[in-house]
């Protein structure tokens, strides 16, 4: 995809069609870790969930249009070593579009970026987070100033990877002593990017592809 000439017009089509309804789970689901073609886990928060929230960043870098991760540190206490999106939980009085915006500063050191819209929650089950995800825009990167303390590393990988469902893998791996069917992209020498991050990313890849 040549994201140059009508880049402001793809991202005010996009921020338009997240106005309406969202194929939510239909679409999580394609990513989602399965069990005889049903969810591994949970995807219905309980009474006692927390609340978090992530942002997907569209980067405008050259002629492509990347998007931005991290993968998260060993020192963190649940998904450590995973490939995620800036985020966490939420504080005291904030709301998640404020917490997704405050943890991608303190994580990456970005801001500035334009607000496009939300995608749909989605419950996990595992740390007990619900994330509220929301997608931004960005055509100015500053030089990333990583939090140690929170990731190891943030990298940029171009969306039209995502695009081509070649590049989607299936693989069958031992979660808890049971074989699970694991949907995932190879984009890190380190690890998958599979899970919640996945789920979330395939709710977001249909919407742009009904958006341009």
């Amino acid at each position: 995809m040549n994201f140059n000439q009508d880049n402001q017009k793809i991202i005010e089509n996009l921020k338009e069609r997240l106005k309406n309804n969202l194929p939510g789970l239909s679409s999580q689901l394609k990513m989602a870790p399965l069990i005889n073609k049903a969810p591994f886990k949970q995807l219905v928060p309980g009474k006692n969930f927390i609340k978090s929230a992530i942002l997907l960043l569209l980067c405008k870098r050259e002629n492509s249009l990347d998007v931005l991760f991290t993968l998260r540190s060993n020192k963190l206490a649940s998904h450590k070593g995973q490939i995620s999106f800036p985020g966490g939980r939420l504080e005291k009085n904030e709301t998640p579009l404020e917490a997704a915006i405050r943890e991608t500063e303190e994580e990456v050191g970005i801001n500035g970026f334009q607000i496009i819209g939300k995608l749909s929650d989605l419950y996990v089950h595992p740390s007990k987070n619900n994330i509220s995800p929301y997608v931004a825009y960005t055509d100015k990167i500053q030089n990333l100033q990583i939090n140690k303390d929170e990731v190891e590393e943030a990298f940029f990988y171009p969306l039209d990877f995502f695009l081509d469902e070649a590049n989607k893998k299936i693989e069958n791996w031992n979660i808890d002593k049971q074989n699970v069917d694991v949907p995932l992209w190879n984009i890190h020498k380190a690890t998958a990017l599979w899970g919640a991050t996945a789920m979330i990313l395939a709710e977001f890849i249909d919407i742009w592809k009904e958006s341009v």
